[in-house]
């Protein structure tokens, strides 16, 4: 069965994780990508600020470097579980990268495992609707059926989430689903 994945960060470190690694997604995309030299610069350089712009928040570092602690302490537990040139344009880009692969590999690591922290649960919702304690919780991953016809609006925070299914509508843009919705969720 062909599923789409959603994820909803429960604190700002995640959000701020979660949107690193959508930001080093783009830059490196720029690498291979035949779209335009000018749609493809922008859309690195835009990534590349934006990525200067998180980092050079202090709270960012000091959480990737208190995270990548945790991590190297945790290890062996986890271990034990199951256009002018676009060569000259490429290599600039791939330099450019290099100064920030460590970075990237390690936020890559972090998010890995605090996604392998959980497993998918199947869960009915009565009228669309679940919510439940979000204690200790760092991220949610709801998982629906391709096919499915509703989507996940989540709002919540450390303390306690909940989820509501959509479907689209005409007239409002958007309208409750308020059936039993079954899905798949991950409590990381």
């Amino acid at each position: 069965m062909s599923t789409v994945l959603y994820e909803h960060p429960l604190n700002e470190r995640i959000r701020n994780y979660l949107k690193l690694e959508q930001l080093f997604a783009q830059a490196y995309s720029c690498i291979n990508s035949n779209i335009s030299i000018a749609t493809s610069h922008q859309v690195f350089f835009n990534a590349l600020f934006s990525i200067q712009d998180t980092l050079e928040r202090n709270d960012v570092r000091g959480d990737l470097i208190k995270d990548l602690e945790k991590l190297e302490q945790n290890l062996v537990v986890w271990s034990k579980a199951p256009q002018v040139d676009n060569k000259h344009n490429r290599q600039e880009i791939q330099q450019w990268l290099k100064l920030l692969s460590d970075i990237s590999s390690a936020l890559a690591l972090i998010l890995k495992f605090i996604r392998l922290g959980a497993e998918f649960i199947e869960i009915e919702a009565d009228s669309g609707f679940y919510q439940d304690n979000g204690e200790g919780l760092l991220l949610l991953r709801i998982k629906l059926p391709k096919e499915a016809k509703y989507y996940p609006t989540v709002s919540g925070n450390k303390f306690r989430y909940s989820i509501r299914f959509m479907l689209p509508c005409e007239h409002t843009g958007r309208r409750y689903a308020n059936q039993a919705t079954i899905f798949q969720l991950a409590r990381c």
